[in-house]
């Protein structure tokens, strides 16, 4: 689905479409810092909040995703 840019984001971010992409970028980003180098880079603070966020948010979603991922990475 492609964004209409002139539309209003917070209508958009609180549609089924925009909840999916904030769901997906929390998903990403929490498989992401998990995998910081060196390990004590790792800020456990924020991947505890945003997991918090996802599973109680976007708890659908989440299941989803987690469903949905291979355990690849692309970029591997």
């Amino acid at each position: 689905m492609h964004i209409d840019h002139k539309s209003n984001p917070i209508e958009f971010a609180s549609s089924c479409r925009g909840v999916y992409i904030m769901s997906k970028a929390l998903f990403v980003a929490i498989k992401t810092l998990k995998k910081v180098e060196p390990a004590h880079m790792i800020e456990h603070s924020d991947i505890a909040d945003m997991e918090y966020i996802l599973k109680g948010v976007f708890s659908d979603f989440f299941e989803l995703h987690d469903a949905m991922d291979t355990g690849e990475d692309e970029d591997d």
